[in-house]
């Protein structure tokens, strides 16, 4: 029952869903401070997670680890500065161009914003960029700009020769950057919100709604609502693109570009309630029970993972449990490395032995629709309907590709569909 009390803290006070961090994570965190508490039970840690704001942040940044490096996506970055070239600049002759980074984690990604833009030539002045995060200590480390080998990856890292300045087996960037963005220390659904005096032409908020339950992912939208210009644009991470158009966004077709901007215009058209968390953090992705989709790998999760990044598919008999996560480890980190090819052959290598496993027939649909092969997501989702007519994220990501195709009516009535399945779970009732 303690634990009960704590699940139903995590996701109605901090907008967490304990179903996507999973409880040996929560476990995980709950252990690290009994050690530095008195802390011997579940009620215990509860009572303290409910008197100390403290202990609530020290929680919510042991659970939320992001996983980042300077211009991951680049292709983001690259559509970023088209947007900003051909259309903010033409309709903002004067002023600041206001950005947010959340969450910022230890700083990469607001500076790849800054470089990005700097070297376009926009005018640095004029930058406005806020990075925020609920961890102080990753903030403090924002602040600092000081980096390993771990946070420069991919063949183009010429930005670095330019930017940073070597610092023993680190790099520490150049004042010049570091100047252009401002750090603060803070929660986006706590108000007031601690932006600036207007509202941001652009928000990055990658994998975090991944974290969240459905009433947090609602409580972000509002802010993000609130906070964004009319005309701004939102970038999130590649899977989150469903939880944006269930709240009256509208995603922009660039290939490996994942931004959206307000729907304005159909801003009073049934959306269905944002779907539960499509990924599972820090632990493994696809079990024999429950739904646990592609997702960003923290840091320690990848190099739980690396160990067995050599295991060849032959080695995982449809019989293992234990080898069929692995498994599934390993194809979700090289989707996140930008090896879509080589995940979705290893996939259908599984799929060969097992071609009725539910997930692994959802997680080759999302692997196609990266790759953006529509007509083979569309198959893939499909079969995952067949399998489990109840798995709203297949209805949902099928009905975006039917959109997309045009067929307004047939993605209208699965997303009616999936709103109806996640009402049912959401009272319990499946």
């Amino acid at each position: 029952m303690s634990r009960e009390k704590l699940n139903a803290f995590i996701e109605t006070d901090l907008g967490l869903s304990p179903k996507a961090i999973g409880p040996k994570v929560i476990t995980k965190a709950i252990d690290a401070h009994r050690s530095h508490s008195d802390c011997e039970k579940c009620g215990e840690y509860l009572s303290r997670l409910r008197a100390s704001e403290a202990a609530r942040e020290a929680f919510i940044s042991e659970v939320v680890v992001p996983e980042t490096w300077f211009f991951r996506n680049r292709k983001s970055f690259d559509f970023m500065i088209r947007y900003v070239q051909t259309e903010w600049q033409s309709a903002h002759k004067h002023g600041p161009l206001r950005i947010l980074s959340v969450p910022c984690s230890s700083g990469e990604e607001p500076y790849s914003v800054a470089m990005a833009l700097i070297d376009s030539g926009f005018p640095e002045a004029r930058l406005r960029i806020d990075g925020m995060d609920i961890n102080a200590k990753l903030i403090e480390k924002a602040k600092r700009a000081v980096y390993g080998n771990a946070s420069f990856r991919g063949q183009n890292l010429a930005f670095r020769t330019r930017y940073f300045e070597p610092q023993g087996d680190n790099y520490a960037l150049v004042p010049r950057i570091k100047e252009a963005v401002r750090f603060v220390k803070g929660n986006m659904l706590r108000q007031p919100f601690p932006g600036r005096e207007s509202a941001y032409d652009i928000i990055l908020c990658r994998n975090l709604l991944i974290y969240m339950s459905l009433s947090g992912k609602e409580a972000t939208f509002r802010v993000i609502k609130r906070i964004l210009t009319k005309d701004g644009l939102l970038f999130l991470g590649h899977a989150e693109r469903q939880i944006a158009l269930a709240h009256g966004f509208i995603f922009i077709h660039r290939p490996g570009v994942f931004a959206c901007r307000k729907d304005r215009r159909k801003a009073n058209r049934e959306q269905p309630a944002a779907s539960p968390g499509l990924h599972r953090p820090r632990q493994r992705v696809f079990e024999k029970a429950g739904e646990k989709p592609l997702s960003a790998v923290p840091r320690s999760f990848t190099r739980a993972i690396t160990v067995n990044a050599e295991m060849r598919p032959d080695e995982m008999g449809p019989e293992s449990s234990e080898n069929e996560a692995l498994l599934f480890d390993r194809v979700q980190q090289l989707a996140d490395q930008g090896s879509l090819p080589s995940a979705c052959q290893l996939c259908q290598n599984f799929l060969n032995q097992n071609p009725t496993h539910i997930q692994a027939n959802f997680l080759m649909g999302l692997i196609y629709e990266a790759l953006n092969e529509n007509n083979r997501a569309e198959e893939f989702f499909n079969k995952t309907i067949y399998l489990d007519p109840a798995h709203h994220n297949a209805l949902t990501h099928l009905a975006f590709i039917l959109e997309q195709q045009g067929d307004e009516d047939k993605a209208a009535h699965l997303r009616k569909r999936a709103n109806r399945i996640c009402a049912k779970q959401n009272t319990g009732h499946v």
